[in-house]
C-alpha cells in the first residue's frame, strides 16, 4: 500500500493482491518504524455500514470504505474511488486507486512519477 499526504488529501494505492486481501479480509493495514519506537500506520477498511470515514489516533490512519460502493469498485475496470469529508475548516478529499500494471499500450495509466523510489539513484 502506498499512502501519500498533500495537504488536505490522502491518496492510497493498492496492489492486485492487496486489493484481494482487503475483499477478502475487509481490512488491509501496513506499518512503517522510526528511529526512537514511533511508528506510522495505515489501514484501509470495508466498513460494516453504509458510508465513508476516516481517523487518526495513536498514530494510525485508517480509511473506511462504504462497503457497497468498495465490492462494486473492487469488481470493476474503476481505477479509483473517492470521496470527501467535511473539516473544520474546508474538506478531507481521498482518493484510492488500484496500482496494477498497465496493460493496455493505448490507455493512459496513472503515473507513479512524484512518489518516492527508495533505489539510489545514479548520475549520469
Amino acid at each position: 500500500m502506498k499512502l501519500r499526504i498533500r495537504r488536505d488529501t490522502v491518496r492510497l494505492r493498492v496492489g492486485r493482491s492487496e486489493l484481494d486481501q482487503l475483499v477478502s479480509r475487509r481490512e488491509l493495514s501496513d506499518m512503517t518504524h522510526f528511529p526512537g519506537g514511533e511508528t506510522l500506520g495505515c489501514s484501509l477498511a470495508i466498513g460494516d455500514q453504509p458510508g465513508f470515514g476516516a481517523t487518526f489516533s495513536s498514530g494510525v490512519l485508517r480509511i473506511i470504505l462504504d462497503p457497497g460502493k468498495a465490492r462494486q469498485w473492487a469488481s470493476s475496470d474503476e481505477e479509483g474511488i473517492g470521496f470527501s469529508l467535511p473539516l473544520a475548516s474546508g474538506h478531507l478529499e481521498v482518493l484510492i486507486e488500484k496500482d496494477f500494471p498497465c496493460t493496455d499500450p493505448a490507455k493512459i495509466c496513472a503515473s507513479d512519477s512524484d512518489t518516492f523510489d527508495p533505489r539510489p539513484r545514479v548520475d549520469d
